[in-house]
């Protein structure tokens, strides 16, 4: 691909493209660079290709990809935080009408962990606890320092990176999946729905604005459609009654530790969208610590949590987290939530200093091997029926 990137293994398939490990032929590596592998000797990466995409209402026209508003927040987050891969590069292949993005390849998603964990497919609190800490400083940096709400928290974007040359089971978590990402609404966005339209629906509104110079996200210019994932999204995104915010990005997030703590949700994708939506406003309203015991004891989610899992007590730091979905006016207070974390995470391990992290009994690095036949076939047909469609 462009001459110095040759793929080797997809690891993942979104609806708009597929990601791969590569290699970077122009970066031999060693085994002290800890990103080695058994191919060649060259440094391995995480590569994501989406085909050309064309504006409905002009086909000589490309759409935006939403490669370049993930390439630009990489870009803005470099040297400063590590709650991100590393962005390595962004280019277009116009031979094979293909943008990619490559950047560090980090470990296993917290989907992929949880499953892990059999039988009960689920995390211990302490586990939960750690990850909520790390999660609340990605997304204390995105939302602060970017002005950029993610829009798709869930487990599968959420990863284990080993830090190499500190300790065997010292890990950061890494937060990816900017596609959906854009720029905080101001309040006299957050009230108008209407833009231009330009008659192409799936281009979301999509005008260029930049985030402290160095980055360039969608701002909408059109009414508000659903966006996200059904299993993770919030409330909000299901009524559609405003622009999503750093409030729903934490929503998002109570749902996702909820899952990892108690293995599953009280929801499934075969229900209808109005009962998913009515399910998850009643598990917020029951994690918020300012209900009384009565409401709480006799909250459907209390009733739900009896009958079909094991009666694990909710965890206090998920009641703060969900104290400060009452009002989306409010500033949303990251130290309050980072110091429950801390407090609850100290009585887990009751001051006999950290317990053992039982992620790395299951984490392993990237297998590399040959790229599968049918799979890529199945790449370069989904981008040959896209280019024949506008024809």
């Amino acid at each position: 691909l462009a001459g110095r990137w040759r793929l080797v293994k997809r690891i993942g398939t979104g609806a708009f493209g597929d990601t791969f490990v590569a290699l970077d032929l122009e970066t031999p590596t060693t085994d002290e660079d800890g990103d080695s592998d058994s191919d060649g000797g060259y440094r391995a990466v995480a590569l994501k290709a989406e085909a050309f995409r064309w504006r409905r209402d002009d086909p000589t026209k490309r759409r935006v990809s939403s490669l370049s508003r993930e390439a630009a927040v990489l870009r803005a987050v470099a040297g400063r935080s590590t709650s991100f891969c590393r962005f390595v590069a962004y280019g277009e292949d116009d031979a094979r009408q293909v943008v990619f993005l490559c950047m560090s390849l980090e470990g296993d998603n917290l989907l992929v962990l949880r499953r892990m964990r059999t039988p009960e497919h689920r995390f211990d609190l302490h586990d939960v606890l750690l990850v909520a800490a790390q999660a609340v400083n990605a997304l204390e940096f995105l939302h602060t320092k970017l002005g950029v709400v993610h829009r798709d928290i869930k487990p599968s974007n959420l990863v284990m990176r080993r830090l190499v040359g500190l300790e065997q089971r010292t890990f950061q978590l890494c937060l990816l999946d900017f596609g959906l990402a854009r720029t905080a609404a101001t309040n006299d966005e957050q009230q108008t729905n209407g833009g231009n339209d330009d008659g192409d629906d799936d281009d979301d509104g999509v005008e260029e604005r930049k985030v402290e110079q160095e980055a360039v996200v969608a701002k909408r210019t059109k009414p508000i459609k659903f966006r996200g994932t059904i299993r993770y999204a919030s409330v909000c995104a299901h009524e559609r009654r405003r622009e999503l915010t750093s409030h729903d990005d934490f929503e998002s997030l109570l749902f996702t530790l909820f899952e990892l703590y108690y293995g599953r949700l009280p929801w499934s994708s075969k229900m209808e969208a109005d009962e998913i939506c009515a399910r998850k406003r009643q598990l917020v309203c029951y994690c918020q610590s300012r209900k009384t015991e009565k409401e709480q004891e006799e909250s459907w989610t209390k009733r739900w949590l009896r009958d079909q899992v094991a009666n694990r007590p909710l965890p206090s730091s998920l009641g703060v987290m969900a104290d400060q979905l009452l009002d989306s006016d409010i500033v949303i207070d990251y130290d309050a939530i980072r110091r429950a974390c801390q407090a609850e995470l100290q009585s887990v391990t009751d001051g006999k200093g950290d317990v053992e992290c039982s992620f790395f009994a299951v984490l392993k690095p990237p297998v590399l091997g040959r790229p599968s036949v049918r799979r890529t076939r199945s790449f370069e047909h989904r981008k040959l029926k896209q280019t024949n469609s506008t024809e």
